[in-house]
């Protein structure tokens, strides 16, 4: 379940928000999913976590940790 989808213009951003120090693949499922759904207006999705480093964990989404907001 996506917890933000952003409207940037003709842009929709996914974002998921995770309480997890660890970033996992599977934590995109549901940005992976809306891609299917949106393919033209999605271009990038991201998952927001409590690590500490910027990861990318499927093609076209990338963990960011919080700090980073």
């Amino acid at each position: 379940e996506i917890d933000l989808l952003v409207d940037v213009g003709n842009q929709l951003i996914p974002i998921e928000i995770k309480h997890s120090a660890t970033a996992r693949p599977a934590m995109a499922s549901s940005i992976k999913t809306i891609f299917n759904d949106f393919p033209d207006r999605i271009k990038q999705g991201y998952v927001v976590y409590t690590g500490d480093a910027r990861l990318p964990l499927i093609p076209k989404v990338t963990a960011i940790p919080f700090s980073d907001l």
